[in-house]
């Protein structure tokens, strides 16, 4: 069952700034601090803070010039809370409706309302990123762990690209003529054909050697038997000797056609270049490979970044916000479309109010400083705000023409 929401039923404060003392029994929805500058309107409101805000929310210079102490008595119905400052601290006791101390009162008060509880119009001289913080706080939207995840996400990203960019880089540089083969020459092989071709060569002019060598034998063994009859049976045997010899180089067979060492030679001369160019490719290729795979790895980080945009989308699709056309923007907070900051002075201040009403579901006071800058029809609207809000707003505004006004002069109630 939802706890009912406090206002201030009393308010009792002595020597805090330019209060002397004063005692505020507010009625209403609005209670409205008036008076001349400088007369301790302002030094209500910062009593206020001081006894619900906590020692961060106490200057170093809290206490009436003249005075030892100041104290802040607040009546919340439910709790009643009592601060005392001194020169040398602060202290804070919060009872309940029994007079029971509670402990870690202070505790109890930040569940109770948050900063922009004090001055709703705060909300609006923050930073837009700051407004989106505060917003995703009200909404209960905690984009912390998925925020950390994209980043991470952005940053391997990022790494990737480079490194594939680098990759495709070296590739480009690496020029290599066109026809280059996939693998290097094998210049051993070649030399060994080279080698293999000369020893084929040398054995095929041996062979011609030997036949021409029987050519000449029975050339002249012609020559004998023409020019000495008397040597005709000699010059027969000879020839029958070379004629035989002769029929048994012809019978060997013929001689394997000779090698081209001229084309090997050239591919010996043009090895080394290929290979270098052989291996440049291969270079190439492996850093066109490399930056392909870098450029698979990028885009499933972008997906899984895109992901974790959806999630947070659906995320943000799915809230409901304390005014309608308010919604979390890339750079801060929007209103029917357009940046908050462009809306009309009167949205603004609906919006800023209604933040701080939903932030505080419990303890719905507000303080607004500076109210004399709200014109008669904003004034009225955040009265009506607070009214059908149950809260209890409290107002500093120069003068004394505002009906039922709490007219503080010289840091006492008029």
């Amino acid at each position: 069952m939802a706890q009912p929401a406090m206002t201030i039923v009393s308010l009792e404060v002595s020597n805090v700034k330019r209060i002397r003392a004063v005692t505020i029994h507010p009625e209403g929805s609005v209670v409205i601090l008036g008076g001349q500058n400088e007369q301790g309107k302002t030094s209500v409101l910062d009593a206020i803070e001081f006894a619900l805000g906590g020692a961060k929310a106490i200057p170093s210079d809290p206490i009436r010039h003249g005075a030892k102490s100041a104290y802040v008595i607040a009546d919340l119905g439910d709790l009643i809370v009592e601060r005392v400052i001194t020169k040398s601290g602060t202290n804070l006791t919060v009872r309940n409706r029994a007079g029971e101390k509670q402990t870690s009162p202070q505790a109890i008060l930040d569940k109770l309302c948050s900063r922009i509880a004090f001055d709703p119009l705060d909300f609006l001289r923050e930073e837009p990123a700051k407004q989106n913080e505060i917003l995703r706080r009200l909404v209960g939207l905690d984009f912390t762990a998925s925020n950390a995840k994209r980043e991470a996400l952005f940053a391997a990203r990022t790494k990737i690209n480079r490194d594939a960019k680098s990759a495709r880089a070296q590739s480009e540089s690496l020029v290599v003529p066109g026809g280059t083969p996939d693998v290097p020459v094998n210049l051993a092989e070649l030399l060994a054909q080279i080698r293999a071709a000369h020893e084929e060569r040398e054995l095929v002019n041996g062979r011609e050697r030997q036949i021409q060598a029987a050519r000449d034998a029975l050339a002249r063994a012609d020559v004998a038997l023409a020019g000495a009859e008397s040597a005709l049976m000699r010059a027969k045997l000879a020839k029958r000797q070379a004629q035989t010899e002769l029929d048994a180089f012809s019978n060997q067979p013929a001689a394997a056609p000779a090698v081209d060492v001229r084309a090997l030679e050239a591919q010996v001369a043009t090895a080394e270049t290929v290979n270098r160019n052989v291996e440049r490719k291969k270079k190439r290729d492996q850093h066109e490979a490399d930056a392909n795979a870098l450029d698979e790895q990028a885009a499933e980080l972008t997906a899984q970044i895109e992901a974790v945009d959806a999630e947070q989308r659906q995320a943000l699709a799915a809230i409901t916000y304390p005014v309608p056309g308010l919604a979390l923007g890339e750079n801060g907070p929007t209103f029917d479309g357009v940046p908050l900051d462009q809306a009309s002075g009167a949205q603004r201040i609906r919006i800023s109010v209604a933040i701080g009403l939903a932030l505080n579901p419990r303890l719905k006071v507000l303080l607004v400083r500076d109210a004399s800058l709200l014109d008669d029809k904003s004034l009225a609207m955040v009265a009506e705000m607070a009214g059908s809000a149950g809260a209890q707003v409290w107002l500093e505004r120069v003068g004394t023409g505002d009906p039922g006004a709490v007219i503080i002069s010289d840091g006492q109630v008029l």
